[in-house]
Protein backbone atom coordinates (compact mmCIF):
# COMPACT_ATOMS: atom_id res chain seq x y z
CA UNK A 1 0.00 0.00 0.00
CA UNK A 2 2.41 2.55 0.65
CA UNK A 3 4.86 1.35 -2.29
CA UNK A 4 1.70 2.17 -4.63
CA UNK A 5 0.64 5.48 -2.95
CA UNK A 6 -2.66 3.90 -1.47
CA UNK A 7 -1.65 5.13 2.35
CA UNK A 8 1.09 7.38 3.91
CA UNK A 9 3.97 6.62 6.10
CA UNK A 10 1.97 9.09 8.79
CA UNK A 11 -1.10 7.25 8.27
CA UNK A 12 0.41 4.16 8.76
CA UNK A 13 1.82 5.17 12.00
CA UNK A 14 -1.51 6.26 12.79
CA UNK A 15 -3.15 3.10 12.21
CA UNK A 16 -0.40 1.03 13.41
CA UNK A 17 -1.92 0.65 17.10
CA UNK A 18 -5.36 0.03 16.28
CA UNK A 19 -4.41 -2.31 13.64
CA UNK A 20 -5.34 -6.40 14.44
CA UNK A 21 -5.55 -9.49 12.57
CA UNK A 22 -9.47 -9.33 12.37
CA UNK A 23 -9.58 -5.51 11.73
CA UNK A 24 -6.49 -5.19 8.88
CA UNK A 25 -8.05 -5.80 5.61
CA UNK A 26 -11.13 -3.33 6.13
CA UNK A 27 -9.31 -0.66 8.54
CA UNK A 28 -6.69 -0.37 5.70
CA UNK A 29 -9.78 0.33 2.68
CA UNK A 30 -11.16 2.57 5.05
CA UNK A 31 -7.64 4.58 4.81
CA UNK A 32 -7.24 4.38 1.47
CA UNK A 33 -6.54 7.68 -0.10
CA UNK A 34 -7.26 9.23 2.69
CA UNK A 35 -5.80 12.70 4.14
CA UNK A 36 -3.70 12.61 7.60
CA UNK A 37 -6.62 14.83 9.18
CA UNK A 38 -8.97 11.91 7.62
CA UNK A 39 -7.27 9.17 9.18
CA UNK A 40 -7.09 10.94 12.47
CA UNK A 41 -11.04 10.99 12.11
CA UNK A 42 -10.76 7.53 11.77
CA UNK A 43 -8.52 6.79 14.37
CA UNK A 44 -10.61 8.86 16.92
CA UNK A 45 -13.81 7.06 15.59
CA UNK A 46 -11.90 3.93 15.99
CA UNK A 47 -10.60 4.63 19.85
CA UNK A 48 -11.93 7.85 21.20
CA UNK A 49 -10.52 9.81 23.54
CA UNK A 50 -12.70 11.86 26.77
CA UNK A 51 -12.91 15.29 26.28
CA UNK A 52 -10.28 18.02 27.74
CA UNK A 53 -10.77 18.78 31.39
CA UNK A 54 -11.91 21.68 32.11
CA UNK A 55 -9.53 23.75 34.11
CA UNK A 56 -9.76 26.96 35.74
CA UNK A 57 -7.13 28.67 37.10
CA UNK A 58 -5.56 32.13 38.14
CA UNK A 59 -3.11 33.40 35.62
CA UNK A 60 -0.09 35.35 36.27
CA UNK A 61 0.05 39.09 35.96
CA UNK A 62 2.58 38.77 33.76
CA UNK A 63 1.91 37.50 29.68
CA UNK A 64 5.19 37.49 28.21
CA UNK A 65 4.91 33.93 27.00
CA UNK A 66 1.84 32.62 25.38
CA UNK A 67 -0.70 30.66 26.79
CA UNK A 68 -1.37 26.86 25.78
CA UNK A 69 -5.13 26.69 24.53
CA UNK A 70 -6.94 22.74 24.33
CA UNK A 71 -9.88 22.19 24.25
CA UNK A 72 -12.29 19.98 22.55
CA UNK A 73 -14.11 21.36 19.10
CA UNK A 74 -16.44 20.19 16.53
CA UNK A 75 -15.26 18.78 13.13
CA UNK A 76 -16.55 21.97 11.42
CA UNK A 77 -15.08 24.64 13.76
CA UNK A 78 -11.87 22.58 13.35
CA UNK A 79 -11.61 22.53 9.80
CA UNK A 80 -12.84 26.41 9.98
CA UNK A 81 -9.66 27.16 12.70
CA UNK A 82 -7.22 25.15 9.94
CA UNK A 83 -8.54 27.42 7.39
CA UNK A 84 -7.85 30.38 8.61
CA UNK A 85 -4.89 29.47 10.18
CA UNK A 86 -3.89 28.68 6.51
CA UNK A 87 -4.83 32.13 5.45
CA UNK A 88 -3.12 34.12 8.01
CA UNK A 89 0.41 31.86 7.22
CA UNK A 90 1.39 35.15 6.28
CA UNK A 91 0.95 36.83 9.75
CA UNK A 92 1.39 33.97 11.63
CA UNK A 93 4.11 31.48 10.40
CA UNK A 94 3.94 29.70 13.01
CA UNK A 95 0.65 28.71 12.63
CA UNK A 96 0.15 29.41 16.72
CA UNK A 97 -3.45 30.82 15.44
CA UNK A 98 -5.10 31.07 18.63
CA UNK A 99 -2.22 31.83 20.84
CA UNK A 100 -1.55 34.70 18.46
CA UNK A 101 -4.72 35.98 18.46
CA UNK A 102 -5.44 35.72 22.26
CA UNK A 103 -1.90 38.19 22.54
CA UNK A 104 -3.77 40.52 20.31
CA UNK A 105 -6.32 40.71 22.09
CA UNK A 106 -4.71 41.61 25.39
CA UNK A 107 -2.56 43.90 23.83
CA UNK A 108 -5.67 45.69 22.21
CA UNK A 109 -7.33 45.27 25.75
CA UNK A 110 -3.91 47.16 27.40
CA UNK A 111 -3.83 49.42 24.78
CA UNK A 112 -7.61 50.54 25.09
CA UNK A 113 -7.02 50.69 28.73
CA UNK A 114 -4.10 53.09 28.57
CA UNK A 115 -5.63 55.42 26.09
CA UNK A 116 -8.82 55.54 28.51
CA UNK A 117 -6.40 56.41 31.54
CA UNK A 118 -4.16 58.92 29.68
CA UNK A 119 -7.67 60.45 28.80
CA UNK A 120 -8.96 60.85 32.28
CA UNK A 121 -5.25 62.38 33.34
CA UNK A 122 -6.17 64.78 30.60
CA UNK A 123 -9.44 65.52 31.48
CA UNK A 124 -8.40 66.35 35.17
CA UNK A 125 -5.29 68.21 34.25
CA UNK A 126 -7.30 70.77 31.48
CA UNK A 127 -8.17 74.15 32.96
CA UNK A 128 -12.62 74.28 34.12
Amino acid sequence: MLRDGRLHLTGIAMLAPLLTRDNRDALLARATHRSKRQIQELVAELSPRPDAPFVMRKLPQKRDAPLPSQFTASAELHHKLERLSALMRSEIPDGRLLCSLHNRYLAERDYGQAAISRHRRLEQDAPA
